[in-house]
């Protein structure tokens, strides 16, 4: 199985957009969103939390155990490894946009996730665009629009 690389731009650390702070509890609009065929059903809820430059989010579903993802908005990479799977991200700003770039493998399957995370201007709405790419599955792109819960 080959691996699908993704060459980054890095930033200085400590480098941070301005004014965009993703944290909050976050639930997913799915009539907002277009959902398509991706190999992992998004969270109906994201916890994120910021600290010292690195995102810790938490995607959860009713019934199943939270879910955990974790980036640096330096352009680090973060690996994470669960029960049985693996995934490596790295993260850039892109002005008031975050670009992540996530290579998920497991025993059967490896994808790369390309995610541009979007804060509306009034802070209330998450907006997700999804790109997947994996080997003889081509490509499926997605718009997830999550609104912040008080």
């Amino acid at each position: 199985m080959r691996c699908i690389r993704f060459l980054f731009l890095c930033l200085p650390p400590g480098l941070l957009a301005p004014g965009v702070d993703f944290s909050g509890t976050w639930r997913l609009n799915e009539s907002r969103s277009e959902i398509r065929a991706l190999p992992i059903r998004p969270a109906p809820e994201l916890r994120v939390e910021e600290k010292n430059g690195t995102v810790e989010c938490e995607a959860i579903a009713p019934g199943q155990p939270a879910h955990p993802c974790s980036f640096a908005t330096d352009g680090r990479e973060i690996r994470s490894k669960g029960h049985d799977w693996t995934v490596s991200t790295k993260a850039k700003w892109e002005g008031s946009a975050l670009l992540l770039n996530s290579i998920r493998m497991t025993a059967k399957h490896q994808h790369t996730e390309i995610d541009r995370w979007k804060l509306s201007r009034d802070g209330k709405t998450l907006i997700i665009r999804r790109v997947v790419v994996s080997i003889g599955g081509g490509e499926i792109e997605s718009t997830l629009v999550y609104e912040k819960q008080p």
